[in-house]
């Protein structure tokens, strides 16, 4: 059923713009509507619908910011590849074998990997780490990718007893998987926090999304089998190509 086809029931207290937006929603959910196809115009809607311009684009809008739909300047709007359903806040696996399962093909472009001196690291990573101003520390900035698309920043901190990264191709191997070489350094346990912020102009640039666009944030601290934090990381999820999935048992 296409658009001609829907209706609009302007007699019923649901409001106006709502009601073309589940209209849009049925046509994606029930494949009518495919990633990639584009919608017809705001001034089709309001022809097809008579409804008002406000109207049409606050349904539009609003699919946008739920990231169902995305707009190309001077092509029109589109319907949205579905976004990455990210569940590591329960399991504990590397980036190449989550995208493994979720079937899209990852990569990892390494943007800087050198060692810092503690002064020029924040105070709460290096308490993450049981570091001081004294100590060096590793540092390593990636950016990685689903399908070509850049979807996270990470930047990485690690004590000096992860030395061995950096003679290690961390483009061809995974972070965890040179880890795992040794007891000391194999990560066996994390603790993470997520919250959503604000994208700065470089994460936007790397992530190729507009200034301040809204990112998912995650911090996370690994430890190894002797309870020592060997990893701090922080990263940076581009909030239109990604969700995060927890399941939870009633009782436990």
């Amino acid at each position: 059923m296409g658009f001609l086809e829907q209706k609009i029931d302007k007699s019923t207290p649901i409001p106006l713009y709502f009601q073309l937006k589940q209209i849009i929603l049925g046509m994606i959910e029930n494949g009518e509507l495919k990633p990639g196809d584009s919608i017809p115009t705001e001034y089709e809607f309001i022809s097809m619908y008579s409804l008002s311009r406000t109207t049409v684009r606050q349904a539009i809008i609003e699919l946008v910011q739920d990231g169902l739909l995305y707009r190309v300047k001077g092509k029109g709007t589109f319907i949205s590849k579905p976004k990455l359903a990210q569940d590591f806040m329960q399991r504990l696996e590397s980036f190449g074998e989550q995208m493994n399962r979720l079937h899209v093909t990852p990569s990892t472009k390494v943007k800087n990997l050198k060692v810092l001196n503690g002064n020029a690291v924040h105070k709460t990573i290096l308490a993450g780490l049981n570091l001081n101003e004294d100590d060096q520390v590793i540092y390593l900035e990636r950016l990685r990718f689903a399908n070509d698309q850049p979807i996270v920043l990470v930047r990485t901190y690690l004590p000096m007893i992860c030395l061995n990264i950096l003679t290690m191709n961390l483009e061809e191997v995974g972070l965890y998987e040179t880890l795992s070489n040794s007891a000391n350094t194999k990560i066996v346990e994390v603790e993470r926090q997520v919250e959503a912020i604000l994208s700065e102009p470089y994460e936007s640039e790397l992530l190729e999304i507009p200034k301040h666009s809204a990112v998912q944030l995650t911090t996370t601290v690994g430890f190894n089998a002797y309870h020592s934090p060997i990893e701090y990381s922080i990263a940076n999820y581009r909030g239109d190509k990604n969700k995060f999935t927890v399941k939870l048992r009633v009782g436990e």
